[in-house]
């Protein structure tokens, strides 16, 4: 959630805060929760380890830093070149907050998959992480 609202904060001075940016923003994050979630499921099934887990977060938190570094310029860069247009929105936020949005969701069902020790209890194991 501090993500979705950071995008607002590094997109705004370039697109401004319209319905095509609120729209651009919780488009990508949902698209890329879902994407996520679904890579996180398999990732764990493949690798169920915590050094697993720990890379997927080291390179979530690595994206972020360069987004915090970057973004601005990104942002720019990509407002000049589509001339801050609905597209541009959608084109800079997926560039931006897509990749980390989907390793962030990777997590979840990496660690249901680390904490279940019974199929019967995943269900409850997922409800009590």
């Amino acid at each position: 959630m501090a993500l979705e609202i950071l995008s607002r904060r590094i997109l705004a001075p370039e697109f401004g805060n319209s319905v095509f940016v609120w729209g651009s923003i919780i488009s990508v994050f949902l698209a890329a929760l879902s994407l996520g979630y679904y890579l996180g499921g398999r990732l764990a099934d493949r690798n169920p380890e915590m050094a697993a887990l720990a890379r997927l977060i080291t390179l979530a938190a690595l994206f972020q830093a360069g987004l915090i570094m970057v973004g601005g310029q990104v942002t720019s860069a990509v407002g000049s070149l589509t001339r801050g247009s609905p597209a541009g929105t959608l084109l800079a936020t997926t560039i931006l907050f897509g990749p980390p949005s989907i390793l962030l969701a990777t997590v979840s069902p990496f660690v249901v998959r680390l904490a279940a020790r019974d199929l019967s209890e995943v269900g409850n194991t997922a409800g009590r992480l």
